[in-house]
């Protein structure tokens, strides 16, 4: 069980690994299952995409034309080929890529998602790629906003560096933590 959940866990994250490995065992031996059931798993459905993609310039160039404009939301919680297909999809229109997303809120890395596709967007699409800052909450009250964003602040060192959220909702909401077994 502790080999399968390491398998999983670099399969997700696109680690390398030497082909010998006991990961690398497990995701062929995994990968032979789902090919003798004529089956995919989620990751290998986007896995899969890029390389047909990547196989077949007249069909990405098909699917490039068809969006000219792509929008992705929670964009810190992308994974190393979701990246790649938004790369792949997105490389014709650039000025037609829009992502939505905050560090702080990725929570997705058990599952190869990394924050620092988003700390690297500009990077990663061009000197013409612009990020906006959202200035203001709707969402929080104040009490945790500032909690929210205190915590964010001591333990994400790697984080982007934005201005403090201005809270539109007032509400005098005080923060409440139940200690239960």
């Amino acid at each position: 069980r502790k080999l399968g959940t390491e398998a999983k866990a670099a399969k997700m994250k696109a680690e390398p690994m030497p082909v010998e490995s006991s990961n690398a065992q497990i995701c062929r031996a995994y990968s032979s299952i789902l090919r003798a059931c004529n089956a995919i798993d989620h990751d290998d459905q986007i896995h899969r995409a890029c390389e047909i993609l990547r196989e077949n310039p007249a069909l990405l160039a098909e699917y490039q034309e068809k969006a000219s404009h792509l929008l992705v939301d929670e964009y810190q919680d992308i994974n190393p080929d979701q990246f790649e297909l938004i790369r792949l999809i997105s490389e014709k229109s650039r000025d037609g890529l829009y992502v939505v997303g905050d560090d702080d809120q990725s929570i997705y890395g058990f599952r190869g998602g990394s924050p620092e596709f988003i700390r690297h967007f500009d990077e990663h699409f061009g000197e013409d790629a612009s990020v906006l800052t959202l200035p203001y909450c709707r969402r929080c009250p104040t009490s945790v906003l500032n909690g929210a964003l205190g915590v964010a602040k001591t333990f994400n060192a790697d984080r982007l560096n934005k201005p403090d959220l201005a809270p539109l909702n007032t509400d005098k909401a005080p923060i409440v933590i139940y200690d239960l077994p």
